[in-house]
């Protein structure tokens, strides 16, 4: 489980395995999610925004990848979509929560889909 009152941001902490000590950070969140579906993502989010399929921020589905907060064209945040109105969100500040937010589609995002209909990388 990812969202917990127990896990806490940390850009230094996590694995592909998962949080560690309670604590993980936003790459690190989407590298151990796809892991455990057996797909490989980069460390970091300006690799991790180059895989998968640009979609509408309007066509949010479960497993996209929502991309915000650029400087110039690299994302400072990223988030994991569990629907297609909330997301998993794992705060820049060290030491904050792990939350689910609200998603408000707007033309500011860029959504990356890295799974197909199936289940297997894009």
């Amino acid at each position: 489980m990812l969202v917990s009152d127990r896990i806490t941001a940390d850009d230094t902490a996590g694995t592909v395995d998962g949080p560690q000590n309670g604590r993980i950070g936003q790459t690190q969140a989407v590298q151990y999610v796809f892991h455990r579906v057996g797909i490989t993502m980069p460390a970091t989010i300006a690799e991790q925004i180059t895989i998968g399929q640009r979609v509408a921020p309007t066509a949010i589905s479960p497993a996209d990848l929502i991309y915000s907060d650029f400087t110039g064209t690299q994302p400072r945040t990223v988030m994991i979509a569990i629907s297609a109105t909330l997301a998993t969100s794992v705060p820049t500040t060290r030491g904050q929560p792990v939350t689910l937010v609200t998603i408000s589609p707007t033309s500011s995002l860029v959504v990356k889909r890295v799974l197909s209909e199936g289940g297997t990388q894009r």
